[in-house]
């Protein structure tokens, strides 16, 4: 998420509102500025000179309004959603009253699919493999394990029950997700 504070200092969002976790994170640095501004940032003399007084005044002013924005995003953040509901960071309690409105009505009918006009399940065609070579096939206690293998590209492709899991040329795609 992300969010602008107008002149009129109307909050707007650039995405998507926060969401809990949104909530958590504008909490968390209302709280560490707002320590900075009221503690730390309070007397210039209490630091080594090293910061001339015009820098320190720009500092302050600068958390002072960072602080204002970001209190002004989560108090409309919580206004907006239903982390209203939910206890503040640090509260004992971990829990919401999220309202069942947030969800959609899965009581609602829905027209069945035929799965046998759509053949839904019927697309072993599209998990053959040509120029693999069967190496072998066993049926475990709960379902068909088969593997084949190319010698051209030296990939071997690993199936349960006719549906392709992994083929050793899928790894540097793997994992990169």
């Amino acid at each position: 998420f992300g969010f602008e504070v107008g002149e009129d200092l109307e909050v707007s969002w650039i995405w998507d509102p926060p969401g809990f976790k949104g909530v958590a994170f504008l909490r968390d640095v209302a709280e560490i500025m707002r320590e900075a501004v009221d503690k730390r940032l309070v007397d210039f003399t209490a630091y080594d000179h090293y910061i001339l007084l015009a820098e320190f005044t720009t500092i302050k002013k600068f958390c002072e309004a960072y602080l204002q924005a970001v209190s002004l995003a989560l108090t409309q953040a919580v206004a907006e959603g239903d982390e209203a509901a939910c206890p503040p960071s640090g509260a004992e309690e971990n829990t919401c009253a999220i309202s069942p409105e947030r969800y959609a009505d899965l009581q609602v009918d829905t027209e069945e699919i035929d799965l046998e006009e759509h053949n839904i399940c019927d697309n072993y065609h599209v998990m053959t493999f040509e120029d693999y070579e069967f190496l072998e096939k066993k049926q475990s206690k709960y379902q068909n394990i088969t593997t084949f293998h190319n010698e051209d590209t030296d990939d071997t492709c690993f199936l349960l029950e006719r549906t392709v899991q992994i083929c050793t040329n899928y790894r540097p795609h793997y994992h990169e997700m």
